[in-house]
């Protein structure tokens, strides 16, 4: 699938890839994601789930539940949906934005 153009607030052009295409292109694997995504996160760790089951990468992540809640997510269900794929979750920030860091449990 080529790339499609993502405008921003102002207005330059970003290259936009699925996480599994590009993990293919540039490397065999992924050892971080880092996101920053305004409450898709569910969205994100849905969609790279088969990334994140055959790396298993450290990431790091915002989440903040007043975002979540526009994608009918919470922190409860991204916690347990990062539990069910064998992830810890530590927070790192507690105050706006609140990090976050999943490491798979035993690393």
């Amino acid at each position: 699938m080529p790339h499609q153009p993502v405008k921003c607030c102002c207005e330059l052009p970003a290259r936009c890839e699925l996480l599994h295409v590009l993990a293919h292109a540039i490397e065999p694997r992924v050892d971080v994601i880092k996101a920053d995504i305004q409450g898709s996160e569910q969205e994100l760790l849905k969609g790279a789930e088969a990334t994140i089951r055959a790396n298993q990468p450290v990431i790091i992540f915002e989440m903040e539940d007043a975002l979540l809640k526009r994608f009918n997510a919470s922190s409860l269900t991204i916690i347990t949906y990062l539990r069910s794929l064998g992830y810890d979750v530590f927070l790192l920030a507690e105050k706006f934005p609140s990090d976050h860091l999943a490491i798979p449990t035993g690393k």
